[in-house]
């Protein structure tokens, strides 16, 4: 396919030359996006133009030229920016696709970072540099580096994700499986595809992809000891704080920040810093355009105001209800929240949120809270959706299991630093040490990440090689984490994938115990 340039604009010019290329190659179709854009007082002639070629058409777009008479196919010459932790938008293009034969298809742009390699740190970490990194002015900083693999050509998550987008089967046949669905539980089925005959590119048995069916959806549900095992709780007022203990545990609760400072059990000390609340992360490149908006609303610098609190106390739990609100220094409340914290006498914590938000500021880029954890927690066991990367838009090369990590797993190393690996449709997670100490979360469904660095580091450092770990364990885990698109060049994102609810509920329990403690099992919702 011959193409007449890109983002050139429109002229008699451009329309010879394609008249000269239709006669001089009768094989090759010609294409040029800026054809679409007519000019004042002048008719753009486009029959030497052999397709509707578009850059960033959101889906629905499609979907309208798709209604409309013309027979030319439609081809998105750029969409998806594959920029830094990206792209998340593919499977509802790649359905459109499929669903018209008038959609020939798209390029996702692009192949690759382009940065320059300047060596090595003193600790071995790969520097690359983009512009401005050279003086250089003017400069489009890291707007180059935009692939969907690294300057070095190895593959990050969005090559996954587009290598296990859907393809349409050739041919159609029933294989019979023997298989029993449990009466409890969650059961899947998972699919992998493997490349039948060699090539010289593609070796035989080469993973091609997958596809996992949920057949049976269930609950994970923490199966407790019997809390007449466990000695009853004692309550302690100290200033602003709340001392909640036995001889296992002792929980200390902060008024002032609506959250626990100190979780203890056995003598042993889980958290370096308090319980915090979170509505914040790293800004994506994808984020570029409503991280303004974001800041503007002062997500990014939120301070938590306490209004009441009630305690309830029996020989078995501690309950702490509270009233709270955040919101940003000289503006309107972003969030009011209602708090339920049980505690029972094992230790275990229940939390239920109750959330208003406030409909006039934009969507959050997450709601959750963040745990400061001993940097001694570096084993991680989850059951969601893994081993890579995973958001409610970017999900395909991801699939619902039971994983195990540690912590330097568990971050997608993107050469400028933004948010990422976040792991959505998580049900349970254990964090331990190698010393045997565990501490679990629990819930229907959330989404959580972990790393050795802050969001406030993730957002102010310009190179990966500038990180520096902050001396915790930085676990963060949510509601919900808003989707990744590709905004930094294509469409906003989309109204389904924004965290936007103006009131939900959502419960979280926290566990302290050892590392083989399995009394976390997947059984039915009702058991």
């Amino acid at each position: 396919m011959w193409s007449l340039g890109n983002e050139s604009g429109h002229s008699p010019a451009l329309e010879k030359a394609a008249a000269w290329i239709k006669k001089y190659d009768t094989e090759r179709r010609i294409h040029y996006e800026s054809s679409i854009y007519q000019m004042p007082g002048y008719k753009n002639d486009l029959s030497n133009i052999d397709v509707y070629s578009r850059m960033y058409a959101p889906p629905d777009a499609v979907r309208k030229y798709m209604s409309e008479k013309s027979e030319k196919p439609f081809i998105e010459c750029e969409f998806c920016h594959a920029m830094g932790n990206g792209p998340g938008d593919l499977e509802e293009y790649y359905q459109l696709i499929y669903q018209y034969d008038r959609f020939a298809g798209g390029f996702v742009w692009e192949w690759c970072y382009h940065a320059v390699w300047m060596g090595k740190t003193s600790t071995g970490k790969d520097k690359f540099f983009y512009g401005g990194d050279f003086g250089d002015f003017p400069n489009d900083g890291n707007f180059c580096m935009d692939g969907l693999v690294f300057p070095d050509r190895r593959s990050h998550t969005g090559l996954e994700e587009l290598k296990n987008l859907d393809i349409e089967p050739h041919q159609s046949k029933i294989i019979k499986l023997n298989y029993v669905i449990p009466e409890a539980g969650i059961c899947t089925l998972d699919i992998l595809y493997r490349q039948k005959r060699g090539s010289n590119l593609i070796p035989e048995k080469t993973k091609m992809g997958f596809d996992q069916f949920i057949l049976r959806d269930g609950n994970f549900i923490y199966r407790k000891k019997n809390s007449v095992d466990y000695p009853g709780l004692s309550v302690e007022r100290k200033e602003q704080r709340l001392i909640i203990k036995n001889d296992l545990v002792r929980y200390v609760f902060n008024y002032k920040t609506g959250t626990f400072e100190s979780f203890s059990s056995k003598n042993t000390e889980f958290l370096n810093h308090p319980l915090e609340y979170n509505i914040w992360r790293a800004p994506t490149d994808n984020d570029r355009y409503v991280k303004t908006e974001w800041e503007k609303a002062g997500y990014d610098h939120t301070t938590v105001k306490l209004y009441s609190s009630q305690l309830d106390q029996n020989n078995k739990a501690v309950t702490i209800k509270t009233k709270l609100s955040i919101s940003a220094p000289g503006i309107q409340k972003i969030l009011n929240i209602r708090t339920q914290w049980t505690i029972d006498a094992d230790g275990h914590i229940s939390i239920i949120f109750d959330v208003s938000k406030n409909p006039v500021l934009p969507y959050l880029p997450r709601f959750g809270f963040r745990c400061f954890l001993s940097n001694r927690f570096n084993k991680i066991k989850y059951f969601g959706y893994g081993p890579n990367e995973s958001y409610i838009d970017k999900h395909l090369s991801s699939s619902l299991g039971l994983y195990t990590a540690t912590i330097d797993d568990m971050f997608e190393d993107y050469i400028r630093p933004q948010e990422n690996s976040s792991h959505r449709g998580s049900k349970a997670v254990s964090l331990s040490s190698f010393e045997g100490e565990s501490l679990r979360f629990l819930g229907n469904t959330f989404s959580f990440n972990v790393s050795r660095y802050t969001e406030e580091e993730l957002t102010c450092k310009r190179h990966n090689f500038e990180l520096e770990p902050c001396g915790s364990t930085v676990f963060c885990i949510d509601y919900k984490n808003s989707g990744i698109g590709s905004n930094s060049c294509g469409p906003e994102l989309k109204k389904e994938y924004q965290l936007n609810d103006t009131h939900f509920i959502w419960q979280i329990d926290i566990v302290p115990g050892e590392d083989n403690d399995e009394r976390i099992c997947a059984v039915n919702a009702g058991e």
